[in-house]
């Protein structure tokens, strides 16, 4: 694992299909269904002391949510620390948690906003864990 750095965030305009009482993959395969993979961003977004796990495609202009079945939301700007991990997919996978645990170690976590995933490729994923000002 790469040393964690720290990043501001503009807000990132996203569609979802439902929300999840925990982060799994079961949710991106849904919303890749009805949006299909081929230039889109995915991000994972975690609000854990609401328990609530959204998987997430950042809005095109020509996206028509409503036709799509499909919610909006805003994913929060803001102060971020941020770890990347590359890797085989199924091992970064189990990653995840672990890495968003070292990372809540050392930074004092914002929790008015939620953990952000960025699937950035198969093989590599960021990691963006909010932290206060």
């Amino acid at each position: 694992m790469a040393p964690s750095k720290i990043t501001r965030l503009d807000p990132i305009a996203v569609m979802y299909l439902r929300e999840y009482s925990k982060p799994g993959s079961e949710a991106f395969t849904e919303l890749e269904a009805v949006v299909g993979r081929k230039g889109r961003r995915f991000y994972g977004v975690f609000e854990q002391d609401a328990g609530r796990y959204r998987a997430c495609v950042r809005s095109h202009e020509h996206d028509d949510p409503v036709s799509l079945g499909l919610s909006t939301d805003t994913i929060n700007g803001g102060l971020y620390a941020y770890e990347r991990l590359r890797g085989d997919h199924e091992a970064l996978i189990a990653l995840i948690a672990p890495a968003f645990e070292a990372l809540s170690e050392r930074y004092n976590t914002d929790p008015a906003r939620p953990s952000i995933e960025f699937y950035r490729r198969s093989d590599e994923f960021v990691l963006y864990l909010p932290i206060t000002e």
